[in-house]
């Protein structure tokens, strides 16, 4: 939807001429927003488009944009093109008031697997990666290392 945004002075006092903006957070009538135009507003209709697990709508929006770097937004473009099925609804996620983020996951994967990877003139393969992992974390089944 499309909003009428007036800019505010320090004092809250209304400065310069309304505009008209595009809403892309839900905003209503009397409520304080920070705005924003031109290439930052793409990024973050973007965003909230990712946000709502709408990868479709973010790459025509991506299709729109003239970019300085356009090798770096065509394989953002690639990325979400192959990933969309998989791309996560947080909005949904946030609703249903479930975990959002990695941070348990990376914590145990740098616990159990990654400290053992990374000393001095070690290779491994993914093969090798993936039992590892198997194995230390059934070795370690039932620890928690998030305390």
């Amino acid at each position: 939807k499309f909003l009428i945004v007036q800019t505010l002075d320090a004092n809250l006092k209304p400065k310069g001429k309304p505009q008209v903006a595009l809403d892309a957070v839900g905003a209503g009538a009397g409520e304080l927003v920070f705005w924003c135009r031109g290439k930052e507003a793409s990024q973050e209709l973007i965003i909230n488009e990712l946000w709502k697990g709408e990868s479709q709508a973010a790459i025509k929006h991506l299709e729109t944009l003239e970019a300085k770097n356009v090798i770096k937004r065509d394989e953002l473009k690639g990325y979400l093109e192959k990933n969309k099925d998989y791309i996560i609804n947080y909005e949904k996620r946030k609703e249903a008031k479930k975990v959002i983020g990695s941070g348990r996951m990376e914590k145990q994967n740098d616990v159990l697997v990654a400290q053992r990877q990374k000393r001095k003139g070690m290779s491994w393969s993914k093969n090798g990666s993936r039992n590892l992992a198997i194995v230390t974390a059934h070795l370690n089944q039932g620890t928690n290392y998030l305390q």
